[in-house]
């Protein structure tokens, strides 16, 4: 396909931002990523506060990403993801072992046309960022800060970065996530700030990555505790998944202040507190690799861009930009996805 314009910048290079350049990289003559954290040279980057925590990808992201990037779901596996038979995750919820969150569904799925990847965050976000940055026509800019965006006759024609330095742009993309700029950039445009729509969770969660002591005690890929409100502490919850390592994922969660510990010796005793002890069961004698990690979700939040009746040109926010999910249903991925399919 010949380029339709010359030069796009993409701010921010997780998930949604990657799979943007990707999109972009057809319709442009160039396109850089600006990332303000180094070049990552491990599992965990900075920029993504959930990184040590739980990550899968539902089937309708994994489709759009397999689409974008073909043989993005063989790499995974041949990297170790781990695709669970259907009675292979389940639920503990007060009703009983169940198949599915939303309901209790004690039958064991006959089929299943799609089947999420389970893996850690790094896992994933190193093969898509590698196939990404592999395009001749995608530059991935690490350690740069922005600070501004620069604009002409309502138009967005670049960005300013903390060194000073303007790059120009066609478009520009905000995936930086929750703290996305678009919002302030509207109002020192003299734009209109978009509404708000907030849906109140307040929770919590501290996960830490085990070495069981026996492996072979689990033979399944994962399970989550739902709270039970006739429970002694029925905001509480958690749940284990195998990693790709042969590590397990183990966390805790609480709602409403009924927040878990960050140490490990106080994750054990929450995890024997819940509804149903099988996280402490399976991880009490286990070693802990490295510190539990915690991560407070208080709010999701809408920004109602599409209600705004003006917007500059040359400025488009995705992703957590737009809409930051509550990470327990597994949205936020797979939403950025969607939004970037209807962009290509």
């Amino acid at each position: 396909m010949t380029a339709r314009f010359d030069r796009a910048v993409v701010l921010g290079s997780g998930m949604a931002g990657l799979v943007t350049a990707r999109v972009l990289s057809e319709y442009f003559e160039t396109v850089t990523i600006l990332e303000k954290d180094s070049e990552p040279s491990a599992a965990f980057r900075p920029g993504v506060p959930q990184g040590r925590h739980f990550h899968a990808v539902i089937p309708g992201g994994l489709r759009i990403m397999e689409a974008l990037l073909p043989g993005l779901k063989a790499e995974l596996e041949s990297a170790g993801s781990i695709i669970p038979e259907p009675d292979q995750f389940y639920f503990l919820m007060p009703e009983g072992k169940s198949y599915a969150i939303g309901r209790y569904v004690p039958e064991i799925p006959r089929h299943l046309p799609d089947r999420s990847y389970i893996q850690t965050r790094g896992l994933l976000e190193y093969h898509v960022r590698q196939r990404v940055a592999s395009l001749s026509n995608v530059d991935v800019r690490y350690d740069c800060q922005v600070r501004d965006v620069s604009a002409a006759d309502g138009r967005v024609n670049g960005v300013v970065t903390d060194s000073g330095e303007t790059v120009p742009a066609d478009l520009v993309i905000d995936a930086m996530g929750k703290t996305g700029r678009t919002v302030k950039w509207l109002g020192d445009l003299e734009y209109q700030q978009p509404v708000e729509e907030t849906v109140h969770c307040d929770f919590a969660y501290t996960s830490v990555f085990v070495t069981p002591k026996d492996a072979s005690r689990f033979k399944d890929v994962g399970f989550f505790v739902a709270g039970n409100p006739n429970h002694e502490h029925p905001a509480r919850g958690g749940g284990l998944i195998k990693m790709e390592d042969g590590s397990w994922l183990a966390f805790v969660a609480g709602r409403y202040g009924d927040f878990p510990p960050r140490d490990y010796p106080g994750f054990l005793e929450f995890a024997r507190s819940l509804a149903y002890q099988d996280v402490y069961d399976l991880v009490h004698d286990a070693e802990a690799i490295g510190e539990p990690a915690h991560f407070r979700f208080p709010s999701g939040n809408r920004r109602r861009f599409d209600q705004l009746t003006s917007f500059p040109e040359g400025l488009l926010p995705i992703g957590d930009s737009v809409c930051h999910f509550n990470p327990i249903y597994g949205q936020g991925m797979t939403s950025a996805c969607r939004q970037v399919d209807r962009l290509r």
